[in-house]
């Protein structure tokens, strides 16, 4: 996160599209990893059957912050625009950017190691937190007890020959595609006469908003519903 902040950070000093589309990519680059690093954080701490609603916890924060982001940006580029002879876009790098890097700093007094191997339990509070991953078929312990690990390499190589991966990267770039669309609708609805930062609220506010309104997990499974009729899934 400290790389990815200070990138974002030094958007602010483009002077040409080179700079601009050079830098954009560097972070992605750097921030692509945020993601599956919490999901894989989650799925360290939690049982199976509760990882779901913490997921949807951790995806729903992106969708309100989708709903909300273009908004907060929009304040502080107007508010700073000028401010000390710097453009308002330019501060939006520069807020946005040294906020990621305050976050990555205090993120390790907050973030726990795995429950085997964190410090910050005691020992009964960890053999609980192992013992009730092991009641679920999940372990990081080896045959003889000791808490096993592989390299870096050894876990690229595990996940790119997995087909799983594949099937679900296949499905995830196509659920990205579609994000496209998010780009141009407040284009459209700025076209019904609205103004710019009108037609934002609306198309934000309007689709997260539903988006984030009903969390999937909470869905009955099929297992505990008995099929009969009047049966209200929702």
């Amino acid at each position: 996160m400290v790389l990815w902040g200070t990138v974002a950070t030094l958007m602010a000093l483009v002077k040409t599209p080179a700079q601009l589309l050079g830098l954009r990519f560097l972070l992605g680059v750097m921030e692509a990893g945020f993601s599956p690093a919490i999901l894989f954080i989650i799925s360290t701490w939690y049982r199976r059957k509760e990882q779901s609603k913490r997921f949807m916890i951790f995806l729903s924060a992106g969708i309100l912050s989708g709903a909300f982001g273009g908004i907060i940006a929009g304040a502080i580029v107007a508010s700073l625009d000028g401010a000390h002879g710097i453009q308002g876009w330019k501060w939006l790098f520069i807020v946005e950017g040294v906020s990621t890097v305050g976050c990555a700093l205090i993120a390790p007094f907050f973030l726990l190691d795995y429950p085997a191997t964190t410090k910050r339990l005691t020992p009964e509070q960890r053999d609980l937190a192992v013992a009730r991953l092991n009641a679920d078929g999940i372990t990081s312990r080896n045959a003889d007890g000791e808490v096993s690990s592989i390299s870096h390499w050894r876990a690229f190589v595990d996940a790119i020959s997995n087909w799983r991966v594949w099937w679900l990267c296949l499905g995830y770039m196509t659920i990205i595609g579609c994000y496209s669309l998010s780009y141009f609708n407040p284009t459209l609805v700025q076209g019904l006469g609205y103004t710019g930062s009108e037609a934002h609220s609306f198309v934000r506010l309007g689709i997260f908003g539903t988006a984030a309104a009903r969390n999937p997990s909470d869905l009955p499974r099929h297992d505990q519903w008995n099929g009969e009729p009047g049966t209200n899934l929702w």
